[in-house]
């Protein structure tokens, strides 16, 4: 029976699977406790059962299944064969893989294609181990350096895992992931690249308002989540610029104060510690923020922005620099040549666009290589939205750069603090997107 519209509803079964191992199966109204150890025993007891219930009806059954991944409709065959059931919406827990991925998945239980039958409860065939062959060489000569290679040798005694899923009914099974999920964990792969040096990132749009302090705190916050340290935002502003009014500070120290006590901080014995008084650190998002001086008394040139850099490289792996709106300020054009990355946000409107592109026009017409590291980010309020200049964006500059959305999101225009745990989900996940699509730029940047 492979057309799922001609698979009953009845009986209506229905699963629930707690994290300590407790659940509970429900066919018609008949509630059914489930009494395991683990998540995965449940799930492989509650299959079990349904596959009887299926076996009796001689036909597929469906099965509704609620647990700490969300809810997931699927079809279960006499002969063990799982499917989504297409014909009902599936609902994740979340966007992003569970920590307690080793609840979610069943290593006991051997990868199954959706499409194979199996007899309930017979054991996959395990081939027979065959030693290999050995033929003494015929002359004795002397092993090369690489024959003891440590990193050779655990490559073969520890080989690559098959990728599994995380979330969803897949997981349940053992199953390979799907390919939104396979597409979350390629950008956190990305994101996670471990860089040989400390790697800058330019967010800038002389237009204002266009978006750029959420676009970096964003973007920071996805990188400290996915990466767990290492990342600071740099609020490089030539007059009081507002991520500390956007971040979590619980002090009024800024660059100014940090370029006063630089002596200090550039000795060889200087702390960590020392550096981060000058810094906000936002817990929710795992990275750091450096405010730009709110007094109005310091106007860094290019070479205190310099100072401040390497100050920061010796310490985070990933920089984020938020700038003004002056092209032509020193502080601008030195974070500029110290970019391996520039992100651009830009509304989708007519003046924010123009701006931008005039920005662009300049640094290709310096033969800037920058431009072939430059992502376009789409960065919208309500009531921002242009459907043509959106569509002209996209026209004129995805030949050469990749592009991407932050969605609308009421956290991030309500102008205060922004939390990375109070962005809706699909923020979360477009940040996401933009730092893997940072974070392959940069690797291009430093050769890797």
């Amino acid at each position: 029976m492979n057309d799922q519209t001609m698979i009953p509803t009845w009986p209506k079964i229905e699963a629930l699977t707690r994290p300590d191992g407790s659940g509970e199966l429900t066919i018609n109204g008949t509630s059914h406790p489930i009494d395991t150890n683990t998540t995965a025993a449940a799930r492989r007891e509650i299959i079990r059962r349904v596959i009887e219930t299926a076996v009796k009806m001689n036909r597929p059954v469906r099965l509704t299944t609620t647990g700490p991944d969300g809810n997931w409709p699927i079809i279960v065959h006499p002969n063990g064969t799982i499917e989504p059931d297409e014909s009902r919406p599936s609902t994740p827990a979340g966007p992003a893989p569970s920590r307690d991925a080793d609840n979610h998945s069943s290593p006991d239980q051997p990868d199954q294609p959706a499409g194979s039958p199996r007899t309930p409860g017979q054991p996959a065939a395990v081939p027979a181990a065959t030693p290999p062959e050995t033929t003494p060489p015929a002359v004795a000569t002397q092993p090369s350096a690489s024959t003891y290679s440590t990193e050779n040798l655990l490559q073969q005694l520890r080989p690559a895992a098959k990728t599994k899923a995380q979330t969803g009914w897949r997981s349940w099974f053992g199953l390979g992931p799907s390919k939104r999920e396979q597409a979350l964990q390629n950008d956190l792969a990305d994101v996670r690249t471990v860089f040989p040096r400390a790697v800058t990132v330019m967010v800038a749009n002389p237009k204002g308002g266009g978006g750029k302090t959420p676009t970096s705190l964003v973007i920071a916050g996805e990188l400290g989540h996915a990466r767990g340290s290492g990342i600071v935002v740099w609020d490089n502003n030539e007059l009081r610029g507002n991520a500390r009014d956007r971040s979590y500070s619980p002090h009024a120290r800024s660059v100014a104060d940090l370029l006063d006590a630089a002596d200090r901080l550039e000795q060889p014995d200087s702390s960590f510690t020392e550096l981060a008084y000058y810094l906000a650190h936002q817990t929710q998002g795992k990275y750091y923020v450096l405010s730009s001086d709110q007094s109005g008394r310091v106007v860094m040139d290019q070479d205190q922005v310099r100072r401040v850099h390497r100050l920061l490289s010796r310490f985070f792996e990933v920089i984020v620099i938020d700038t003004g709106n002056n092209e032509k300020a020193p502080n601008w054009l030195a974070a500029r040549d110290l970019a391996d990355c520039l992100v651009v946000p830009m509304k989708w409107r007519q003046d924010s666009i123009l701006v931008a592109n005039r920005m662009l026009a300049t640094m290709a017409e310096e033969g800037n290589p920058l431009l072939q590291r430059t992502l376009l980010v789409g960065t919208n309020g309500p009531g921002d939205f242009q459907t043509d200049a959106r569509r002209a964006v996209y026209d004129r500059f995805s030949p050469n750069h990749p592009i991407t959305e932050i969605p609308t999101d009421p956290h991030l225009h309500a102008g205060s603090i922004i939390d990375r745990r109070q962005l809706q989900p699909r923020t979360q996940r477009a940040g996401l997107t933009a730092a893997a699509i940072v974070a392959r730029l940069c690797r291009q940047a430093v050769g890797q």
